[in-house]
């Protein structure tokens, strides 16, 4: 049985499977997405795992077309017969439901997981304002389709005072809207419209922020390693900030990670309510 790894171009997930293949005495090959459709019909024992698209694009806007490539991409996967020998770590029709924000928390929510509470999705700069003036901890509002932080912005606003306050790794520089990798905050209503509207402009969710449980002081979420029904690992990502979830190397805990038999011991005991408020 051989192992396959597909995405328009190598990355660094990819040299990590391909090297923890290697560890397993496993090898594993890495094809691009056109080099898989050519050969699927003459494709014999063959594992595949389907990774995100690659892409260095850092305009916002631009990078929201990609993302609908590869959802393309993916439907024409879906539709194309595979030998009986040939299967999909990870279906394309299971990656098209995570990739739709919206559509992950009603499976979710349809499987007694806990998810965050939505709102209902602003269309306007005015709308988002008074969605947010009766939510007084205040918003996430995310790009519904795609993965990653790019684009998250977190938001509060004090009506009263028209006053904002919003973490984003989005900036505007030279009327281009880039996701910089890196956390702004910013006040002024100016910097935040242009920024929100392009967020709404593609397709958003808008969710009310629910504070993270603490571990030794530090702010932390869930990362879960399953395979099927089974879960495999806990994996702890801590921070000392509140809006960790928009960096993408938040450190582990110290001990990780858990392995399942000793992980319900481990964690503390309100550890087990997880939510998807950090769905990638």
């Amino acid at each position: 049985m051989q192992i396959i790894v597909v995405s328009n171009s190598p990355s660094k997930r990819i040299e990590y499977f391909v090297e923890a293949g290697r560890s397993l005495q496993t090898g594993v090959r890495f094809m691009t997405y056109e080099e898989l459709f050519n050969c699927l019909p003459s494709l014999r024992q063959a594992v595949v795992k389907l990774e995100p698209w690659v892409s260095c694009e850092t305009d916002f806007l631009k990078y929201t077309l990609f993302n609908d490539e590869y959802k393309t991409i993916l439907q024409r996967l879906d539709e194309t017969a595979l030998p009986d020998d040939v299967h999909f770590l990870n279906p394309p029709h299971a990656l098209l439901q995570a990739l739709d924000k919206k559509e992950a928390k009603r499976i979710l929510s349809a499987n007694d997981l806990n998810v965050t509470p939505m709102l209902d999705t602003p269309h306007s700069f005015d709308e988002l304002a008074q969605a947010l003036s009766g939510c007084s901890r205040g918003c996430f509002l995310k790009p519904r389709y795609g993965s990653g932080a790019g684009g998250i912005m977190a938001i509060r606003y004090q009506p009263r005072q028209k006053k904002w306050v919003v973490y984003t790794t989005l900036q505007k520089v030279d009327r281009v809207i880039h996701n910089t990798k890196r956390i702004h905050r910013l006040t002024k209503e100016q910097d935040i419209l242009p920024l929100a509207e392009a967020v709404m402009h593609t397709g958003a969710i808008l969710e009310e922020w629910i504070p993270k449980e603490q571990l030794q002081g530090e702010n932390y979420d869930l990362r879960v390693v399953s395979g099927e029904e089974e879960i495999d690992y806990v994996v702890v990502r801590c921070s000392t900030s509140a809006q960790f979830f928009l960096q993408d190397n938040s450190p582990a805990f110290s001990f990780q990670p858990y392995h399942t038999s000793s992980c319900l011991y481990c964690l503390p005991r309100n550890a087990g309510q997880l939510t998807d408020s950090d769905s990638r």
